[in-house]
């Protein structure tokens, strides 16, 4: 081997640079097999979490639109009630003011029932 060299070559560092190489080879293609196992792994995990992060996006949408519903049903509750109460409170108002008016001044809170029933009759019969 050393025939075909022009320079003296020691036989012995040349199969040293060879070896070199091929580990240096084998090494690099080592790297890439498991690389490319490795990313095929990661793709997976990342299709099996891109999969659960729709599940849940879906979900979120349901359960969004379901609280805007429940929103829309409770706030229309509220809405009557709060008409309702300010009709009994006017009613209130005005019962009071006609047993006020009727009774002189007493207090309301101080009223008998026969004095009520008597009111009653009193502005039944107006």
């Amino acid at each position: 081997m050393a025939r075909f060299l022009p320079v003296a070559v020691d036989v012995n560092l040349v199969k040293v640079a060879i070896c070199s190489l091929v580990g240096i080879l084998v090494g690099v293609v080592t790297g890439l097999i498991l690389g490319y196992a490795l990313w095929g792994h990661d793709a997976t995990h990342v299709a099996n979490i891109n999969g659960e992060l729709e599940k849940t996006k879906s979900w979120l949408l349901d359960e969004i639109s379901w609280s805007d519903e429940r929103y829309d049903q409770v706030s229309a509750a509220l809405t009557k009630a709060q008409t309702d109460l300010a009709q009994a409170r006017g009613e209130l108002a005005r019962t009071r003011a006609i047993v006020e008016q009727t009774l002189g001044n007493v207090k309301p809170d101080r009223i008998q029932a026969h004095e009520l029933n008597e009111a009653a009759r009193r502005t039944s019969t107006r």
